[in-house]
């Protein structure tokens, strides 16, 4: 279940030393060619909080984030919504001042709405679990 947010640019401002918010948004255009004119259309954004349990060079954290994201999918004349209400948990590690890299796992609450635009069929599945996994290298600047 769920559109791959891998699209999304994220970034987080730091409003303490050891709390942040998170931000994310996403565009991305796809046509995949062909006789069956493949396009979609993705949007995504995201939000949330984190809050670092240590600022040492391993920084474990906890956090939550809400996710939307968006498809519209040309070839089969659909639209799909994601929402996901997710708690994180995951750890930092700092290789120097302006560079870490980081793991995380979320889990919690995700929908998925897909709908026919000709005909207005739709279907819905939602779940609970884990959700999303993260690895990734940071810079700060």
């Amino acid at each position: 279940m769920g559109t791959p947010a891998d699209f999304l640019f994220n970034g987080r401002y730091f409003i303490t030393k050891d709390m942040a918010i998170l931000a994310g948004f996403g565009l991305q255009m796809v046509d995949n060619g062909g006789p069956a004119n493949s396009k979609s259309t993705n949007i995504g954004l995201m939000g949330g909080f984190r809050k670092y349990l240590r600022t040492d060079e391993l920084a474990p954290f906890i956090g939550g984030r809400l996710q939307y994201l968006s498809t519209r999918n040309q070839a089969t004349v659909s639209d799909v919504t994601d929402l996901s209400i997710l708690a994180e948990a995951g750890a930092e590690y700092y290789l120097g001042k302006q560079f870490s890299l980081e793991g995380s796992v979320g889990a919690g609450y995700a929908s998925q709405e897909s709908k026919l635009v000709v005909g207005g069929t739709s279907t819905k599945a939602t779940g609970l679990g884990t959700v999303t996994y993260n690895l990734s290298a940071n810079f700060y600047f």
